[in-house]
């Protein structure tokens, strides 16, 4: 059996091996660490652990912890100083080597970065300078209570803040700032992305109900969700995203949940069937309209036409009123014609009835002469003389009876010219 052999520190085992007497073994380092503890009797049960490491062989480390409570360093001769509970801090002196970070809040802080520099000095720690606040990354910063600050030169400023990514920003009160460059500046805001920005405060008015008027009168409508508090940022005024795969909300009077596309996309498709129907109903009202206006317009000439007919018989009948008027009148006068008429007639009977009766005695007188001429005549036998002048005296009597029997003629013509003319009227 080959003897020859040799003992090598294996580094990745950190143990000592027997190995072929050709192989060849890396030198183990040195270190050494320090273990102190605080002398106060309330921490004897909380010690301070230091440890160091050394990254090359024939390299030494060392480490250096005071007033620790449970405090911890890892870093190349670093120091911990007024370390309380989780408090971590390191710092470096080692030509270009990297600091840990800076923890000097009272009580749970944390500070895990590196800061580089040139020479003995080390810059850009990590900061967290308030009880419970954690800064990790070179240059993060943590500075109010329970604050947090991950990513390089990311700063959490505000109470309960966090901001997470590079060069983010949450400066206000219960802020979160997720995203390179992401800045939520207003309470309780939170600004997601790179870039993102909340600087706007929810100042304007809530907005507490929307009316809309229909064919029945004005209603009103309202809404929950309003006053809201903060605001939720994905972009800013020149970068803008979406927000995608978002889940259907409940559509109901009490839901707050937010809407997605599909939904938005159900609506404007009911919203536009009913338009469609609205204007298909516009149309037809638009066409009664028409209609109603066309029978206006025939009403209105029939009412013109009735005025005018209304006129022209107004015309009529007055020129009808006046007519019968004169027509009266006419009636009255030839009354009252036929009335004189009549006593004419009558006038004209009595004097025809005088007449008749003069003609009637002149007859008898004439009968009378000649009863009394045929005496005469006899008598006229005896003496001529006598019978002579009775013969005279006879036909003188028979002029008159002629006479008048003339007069009785013309009295009967001028009553039966009376009667013609009161039959006429």
């Amino acid at each position: 059996m080959n003897k020859i052999f040799r003992v090598i520190w294996n580094e990745t085992l950190q143990i000592w091996i027997a190995v072929s007497e050709l192989s060849k073994g890396r030198v183990k380092s040195s270190s050494y660490s320090t273990l102190l503890s605080d002398s106060d009797d309330n921490n004897k049960e909380q010690p301070t652990h230091i440890s160091s490491y050394s990254l090359s062989p024939n390299t030494k480390t060392a480490a250096t912890a005071v007033l620790g409570a449970f405090t911890i360093l890892t870093a190349f001769n670093a120091d911990a100083i007024q370390g309380t509970r989780t408090t971590i801090t390191a710092s470096s002196t080692q030509g270009t080597s990297i600091a840990g970070g800076i923890a000097t809040g009272d009580t749970n802080a944390i500070a895990i970065g590196s800061g580089g520099g040139k020479g003995n000095n080390a810059v850009n720690p990590a900061t967290a300078s308030a009880p419970g606040a954690i800064a990790i990354g070179a240059s993060s910063i943590a500075t109010k209570n329970l604050a947090v600050a991950i990513g390089w030169d990311t700063k959490a400023t505000g109470v309960d803040s966090v901001a997470y990514g590079s060069q983010a920003n949450a400066t206000a009160n219960g802020t979160s700032a997720l995203g390179t460059r992401a800045e939520a500046s207003i309470e309780n805001s939170v600004a997601i992305g790179i870039e993102s920005v909340t600087t706007a405060a929810n100042t304007g008015n809530d907005a507490k109900k929307l009316t809309y008027t229909n064919s029945t009168g004005a209603q009103t409508i309202t809404y929950v969700g309003t006053g809201s508090s903060a605001v939720v940022s994905i972009g800013n005024s020149t970068i803008t995203r979406q927000l995608q795969y978002v889940s259907a909300g409940l559509i109901s009077a009490a839901s707050t949940d937010a809407i997605n596309g599909s939904q938005l996309y159900a609506v404007a498709t009911v919203a536009k069937e009913a338009l469609s129907t609205a204007i298909v109903a516009a149309s037809d009202a638009k066409t009664a309209v028409s209609t109603a206006n066309s029978a206006a317009s025939t009403a209105t000439a029939a009412a013109s036409t009735v005025t005018a007919n209304l006129a022209k018989i107004e015309t009529a009948a007055s020129s009808a009123i006046a007519a019968a008027s004169s027509a009266a009148s006419s009636a009255t006068s030839a009354s009252n014609s036929a009335s004189s008429a009549a006593s004419s007639a009558t006038a004209a009977s009595n004097s025809a009835t005088s007449a008749a009766s003069s003609a009637t005695a002149a007859s008898s007188s004439a009968t009378a002469a000649s009863n009394s001429a045929t005496s005469a005549a006899s008598s006229a036998t005896a003496a001529s003389s006598s019978a002579t002048a009775a013969s005279n005296s006879a036909t003188s009597a028979a002029s008159s009876a002629t006479a008048a029997s003339s007069s009785a003629t013309a009295a009967s013509n001028s009553a039966t010219s009376a009667a013609s003319s009161a039959t006429a009227a």
